[in-house]
């Protein structure tokens, strides 16, 4: 169903704090509502804008319908920031493909060269970030309560003993494999088997701290370019091939002291290298940081 306008007052909150609640939670939400009822997931928020234009770059999205989507995503208080701000006439926002808002509006995001952004709300991300801070005390002393915290946003009735509680962890793991399979079979009738098991996989890897990152290496360095590269190599070369082809687009090959063995690649199926500031390497654990899971 299309967004509503909000009636209430939006919360005092500055845009630098929705641009860090949207890079740490935007993948987190199950989906979000466009205004004209699509949804979308967030499978990277992109990296943070550093010059004129939009607030963030090169987010990877599933819109409904169209499948997946990459482009900017520009953040506001309020929907009609875009016009009071100068957006709709900069060429800069031109590949702006979703416009958030804590305020959204009937009005249209449109941008320059006469094209339109889809809007979503912002309201639950910030809603979800109050939800976890003010649980923090009461969760403290509940061996349960970090994961009832998780199911309980889900919708699940709270259980009254320890029967009920596996029940409800029974119930609620086979829900979240219905829906991982589900969002799997999506993937692969908009790209082949092999990629979306490697995107899996390489997610996975990410734990938390590095799954968005991990996401958008599987994106910019696809199996089949991988397997090209490799394809004439002897078998017992194709690992040690591998590992320095997804640390040189990893942009992470020339922080340890390592050789990058080359540029990464520009065409041939790759996208653009990450860089050494899009993971997450501090209080990681040894084994799982980044480069260790690569190799």
């Amino acid at each position: 169903m299309p967004i509503l306008m909000e009636s209430k007052p939006i919360p005092d909150l500055p845009e630098e704090l929705l641009a860090r609640l949207w890079q740490q939670r935007a993948a987190r939400q199950r989906e979000f509502r466009t205004d004209a009822g699509r949804r979308v997931r967030v499978l990277y928020p992109g990296r943070a804008g550093t010059a004129a234009g939009p607030d963030f770059r090169d987010a990877l999205l599933e819109v409904e319908g169209l499948g997946l989507v990459r482009g900017d995503v520009e953040l506001h208080r309020r929907q009609q920031d875009w016009y009071a701000h100068g957006h709709a006439a900069d060429p800069n926002y031109n590949g702006v493909v979703l416009h958030a808002a804590l305020q959204v509006s009937p009005d249209i995001t449109r941008l320059q060269n006469g094209g339109q952004a889809p809007v979503i709300s912002l309201a639950a991300l910030v809603e979800d970030a109050n939800d976890a801070n003010d649980s923090d005390d009461s969760a403290a002393g509940d061996d349960g309560a970090a994961a009832w915290l998780t199911l309980e946003r889900q919708g699940w009735r709270r259980p009254a003993d320890a029967a009920e509680w596996g029940d409800l962890l029974d119930a609620a793991g086979d829900a979240r494999f219905r829906q991982k399979s589900d969002w799997f079979r999506r993937l692969i009738a908009e790209q082949s088997a092999a990629q979306t098991l490697y995107e899996g996989l390489m997610e996975a890897l990410g734990y938390r701290a590095n799954r968005q990152p991990f996401l958008k290496l599987a994106h910019n360095a696809p199996y089949a370019a991988l397997l090209r590269e490799v394809a004439d190599l002897p078998a017992g070369e194709r690992a040690a091939a591998l590992e320095r082809r997804l640390l040189q687009m990893s942009g992470l090959a020339a922080t340890n002291g390592q050789r990058a063995g080359g540029r990464a690649p520009t065409g041939g199926g790759y996208g653009a290298p990450l860089t050494a500031g899009e993971w997450h390497c501090f209080r990681v654990r040894p084994a799982n940081q980044p480069k260790q899971r690569i190799a």
